[in-house]
């Protein structure tokens, strides 16, 4: 069973300062904002300024009266305020002014940019922090250059392979991603490509991806052999256990995109750590999408047959046909 360790709060504490100081930046923006903003309003309406001013001396009066016992002159006190504030209302009508022009609009209303509810982190935090987090593990993932609308289906032959239309298989695919992409949600099912290499796996990958972050999902991508390289490095040789955090971080993002699985040298640490993050992530129901060059029977000799059984068993498995994408764009820049 996986701990508490999963919880984004064991990770990197930096992560977790950094997260905290943009949400910290993003309250003195909007506090600004509506300060510059009031001044302008003060300036071309002073007498919305009064206004406010007699309000608020109205109200002090009241409460004090109030507080004294002085229950008739509260009473006298608090009508004249609500004649104010009813001067006030019209004025701010006659204006086009709202009271959003006059209140700090924070990005976080739960926590209104403080980082806190109570005494718990907001979970803006959160999401700030896992993003950071799939930022830093990502590197610079070719968004831009990975799109939907980039994918053509002119590089696939129209023609049959193994009974099967390549161009109208393919289309169906990239239909299929495109819908995967536009209903991500945390019950997205994992998904397992296979084909030879330049057959767009990466591609069609990335732009699921892209749709996945702007809907506020924290996405890690990568190469198998990248990660896993990382993860049995941080596992042997980092004896403190201070930075072990690519294998907690694969396990906790929401979507997970290992790329080339079974490019990576073998080892019996890479089997088993194939195996947990596979394992682990079915488990709590994080998507996960891997894309590799074997066919479904390598893997299973490559990795054992518990491994191939838990990808037939729980992920949908897609094929990628035709010729190699990356070959034939590569031949028509010559």
């Amino acid at each position: 069973m996986v701990t508490e360790r999963m919880n984004f709060l064991s990770l990197n504490n930096d992560i977790y300062i950094a997260a905290l100081k943009k949400v910290s930046e993003r309250r003195i923006k909007a506090e600004r904002r509506t300060k510059s903003k009031q001044k302008e309003i003060y300036s071309a309406h002073p007498d919305v300024k009064q206004l406010e001013s007699d309000m608020n001396s109205f109200g002090i009066r009241a409460v004090r009266a109030a507080a004294g016992g002085d229950k008739a002159s509260a009473e006298v006190i608090h009508a004249q305020y609500e004649d104010i504030e009813h001067k006030y209302l019209e004025l701010i009508k006659k204006y086009n002014l709202s009271s959003d022009d006059f209140e700090v609009q924070y990005e976080c209303r739960a926590c209104s940019d403080t980082g806190y509810i109570g005494a718990e982190i907001c979970p803006c935090v959160h999401d700030l922090a896992k993003n950071e987090i799939s930022s830093r593990m990502s590197g610079e993932m070719p968004l831009n250059e990975s799109t939907f609308e980039d994918f053509s289906l002119e590089h696939y032959p129209d023609n049959t392979e193994n009974g099967v239309n390549v161009r109208e298989h393919m289309r169906s695919l990239y239909n299929f991603c495109m819908q995967y992409a536009k209903g991500f949600s945390h019950k997205s099912p994992n998904l397992l490509f296979l084909g030879a290499t330049g057959l767009g796996k990466t591609h069609l990958s990335l732009a699921i991806a892209s749709s996945a972050i702007s809907y506020g999902y924290s996405v890690i991508y990568g190469s198998a052999q990248d990660f896993f390289h990382s993860i049995e490095r941080q596992h042997f040789h980092d004896k403190s256990g201070a930075n072990r955090d690519t294998l907690e971080n694969l396990l906790a993002t929401d979507l997970l995109i290992l790329d080339d699985l079974g490019t990576e040298f073998l080892t019996s640490f890479v089997v088993s750590t194939v195996y947990n993050i596979i394992n682990t992530r079915m488990l709590h129901g994080k998507a996960t999408i891997i894309n590799s060059n074997l066919s479904l029977a390598e893997i299973e000799t490559r990795y054992t047959a518990r491994i191939s059984s838990r990808l037939i068993g729980g992920y949908t498995m897609k094929r990628f046909l035709g010729n190699d994408v990356r070959q034939i764009l590569t031949l028509k820049k010559k």
